[in-house]
Order: C-alpha cells, then sequence, then structure tokens
C-alpha cells in the first residue's frame, strides 16, 4: 500500500492550524515569568518556528502552479518539510510546560 500525500488544501489548512499553534506559542511566551536566557532562547525558537513554516507556505505556493504529476513529484518534500515544521512546533510547546 503506497503513503498517500495530502492535497494541496489539506496542506493549506494545517498551515492554519500551525498558525493557531505558533499563535498560542507566542502569547505563552508574552506571559512567561522565565529569566531572559530563557525567554530569548524560546523567541528564537519560535522565530526559527516561523521561517520554517514560511519556507513551507512558499512551497505549496508553488504546488498550486505545477500540474497534478508535479505536485505528487514535489509533495514528498512538502510533507518533509511539514514534518520538520511540526515537530520543531511540538518541541517548543513541550518547553513551555
Amino acid at each position: 500500500m503506497s503513503e498517500q500525500r495530502p492535497t494541496q488544501e489539506l496542506l493549506e489548512a494545517r498551515l492554519q492550524e500551525t498558525d493557531a499553534e505558533i499563535d498560542k506559542l507566542d502569547a505563552r511566551l508574552r506571559q512567561h515569568k522565565a529569566n531572559s536566557e530563557l525567554r530569548d532562547k524560546l523567541a528564537q525558537r519560535l522565530q526559527d518556528i516561523r521561517e520554517r513554516r514560511a519556507e513551507l507556505n512558499d512551497r505549496i505556493t508553488g504546488l498550486k502552479q505545477k500540474t497534478a504529476r508535479s505536485f505528487d513529484e514535489l509533495g514528498e518534500g512538502v510533507q518533509d518539510a511539514w514534518d520538520e515544521l511540526a515537530s520543531a512546533v511540538k518541541r517548543a510547546a513541550d518547553e513551555f510546560k
């Protein structure tokens, strides 16, 4: 059985969900009473996540301009980028616990 790649619509919906998670993390960071070194580290992590998110959005935008065949070819790269973004968001959320 082959693994099904997400559709463009699903990727866009997942990006919106990730945006909400990033916003939650940002709000928690602003309310966090940690020392400045930890706050700076967490702020940098959120900045890295935002950069990854922007890169993923660029890939998805590129997919919109491709044919269905190209989408299949590029979909694996997008899935890898998505997995990295999701992992980074989870790690950041875990640090706020």
